[in-house]
């Protein structure tokens, strides 16, 4: 059995195609054929979800101890090439020195933790 969030992952691959409406609508006769109209509530749920998980995807999120300065932000944004992103800071107090960053589901973590544990595979290799 087809699932709504295969239903909703097919539905959105097919909006970024050429010529969608006549897809869409071939994406909708075929729930109708197959009697799968009573999944669209939840397909809707799913595409929804996505989209958040989007926007939060394109928001550049920092965390550091003290609040960062526009220039660290800026230079931070240079670095992971989110020029034109939203920027969440989150101040962390278990953070000793340094900051982690997120963006686009990447992970760049500049704490002075991390930094020790490069520093401690470099030495024990």
């Amino acid at each position: 059995m087809i699932s709504s969030r295969t239903l909703a992952y097919t539905l959105l691959a097919l909006l970024q195609k050429p010529h969608s409406e006549k897809l869409v609508d071939s994406f909708l006769k075929y729930i109708s054929e197959n009697n799968l109209s009573a999944l669209l509530p939840k397909v809707i749920a799913h595409l929804q979800r996505m989209e958040s998980e989007s926007k939060n995807e394109n928001t550049l999120k920092i965390s550091s101890k003290f609040e960062l300065s526009e220039q660290e932000i800026a230079d931070i944004k240079v670095v992971t090439g989110a020029l034109d992103s939203k920027v969440t800071q989150n101040i962390d107090p278990s953070i000793v020195g340094g900051f982690s960053v997120s963006y686009c589901g990447h992970i760049y973590d500049g704490s002075l933790k991390n930094q020790i544990l490069q520093l401690k595979k470099i030495l024990t290799k």
